[in-house]
């Protein structure tokens, strides 16, 4: 009997460990990462065509995760353009190849990030829908970011590029 007790106290110790780290897989097919941002002639959107999730636990406030987004995913359109934005003016591909979103926690709709690009991380508290379900967690919301913050300054006379961008995103993860 205290055999018993004693696995059914281990059992309660364990399991919601287990809970705690079971594995999510990203839902490409319903998951995005978009953004705009204006110029004095037109504003571009796009989105990165790759990115995956690393490091993901689900439990409450203390939810948190990794988004790793490759920079040379960058999509507009324009291949030109797209060509231009991974080099050096920009988001510099070549020696920075991935952009991440360290989600810390999630809380009361917000979500605390450190946000990375170009070896230089801000941290910001963003609005964020987060819904568990089973088997699924979805987290939908924007958050708008200053490119110089990032050290991403390029500019020309003639088609100034405004400083903030909007960035959409909505991430779909699955067991």
């Amino acid at each position: 009997m205290a055999k018993h007790i004693l696995v059914f106290l281990l059992s309660l110790t364990i399991l919601p460990g287990l809970v705690y780290s079971q594995e999510w897989k990203l839902d490409k097919k319903s998951s995005y990462i978009r953004f705009h941002i204006d110029s004095m002639l037109n504003g571009v959107d796009g989105d990165f065509r790759s990115f995956s999730v690393e490091q993901v636990k689900i439990k409450g406030d203390e939810s948190s995760g990794l988004i790793k987004i490759d920079t040379s995913s960058i999509y507009t359109a324009n291949t030109k353009r797209d060509k231009h934005l991974r080099s050096e003016d920009f988001f510099y591909s070549k020696k920075y190849p991935f952009a991440t979103v360290k989600v810390l926690n999630l809380k009361d709709d917000k979500a605390t990030v450190e946000i990375t690009i170009r070896g230089k991380t801000v941290k910001k508290e963003i609005p964020v829908q987060f819904k568990v379900s089973e088997g699924h967690v979805r987290a939908s919301g924007h958050v708008i970011l200053n490119r110089k913050k990032f050290d991403i300054n390029y500019g020309v006379f003639y088609n100034p590029i405004k400083d903030n961008a909007v960035v959409r995103f909505r991430i779909h993860l699955v067991k």
